[in-house]
């Protein structure tokens, strides 16, 4: 997360699961959970997971929630090392 923070403003990391919210995985980057994504204005969302098939139900999940602004990293180990 710090490598891509040097390229994006991230502020949250969202896990569906509840032991991960209010941990800390950056500086100033804490877990969230997807309703509280939800009571956020104006985001865009960076999806990076190891299966497309999550980041389908991702994406389903988001625009369930009515966010439509996202991007998804198919290869974010790549994209990281890319970074450099």
């Amino acid at each position: 997360i710090e490598k891509v923070k040097e390229y994006a403003d991230i502020q949250y990391v969202v896990d569906s699961r509840q032991d991960k919210w209010g941990k800390q995985f950056a500086e100033n980057v804490t877990c969230i959970s997807p309703e509280q994504l939800k009571n956020k204005k104006d985001v865009t969302v960076l999806i990076m997971v190891d299966s497309t098939v999550s980041a389908f139900q991702i994406v389903e999940q988001l625009m369930e929630m009515g966010i439509y602004s996202f991007e998804y990293v198919d290869n974010y180990v790549k994209f990281i090392e890319s970074l450099d």
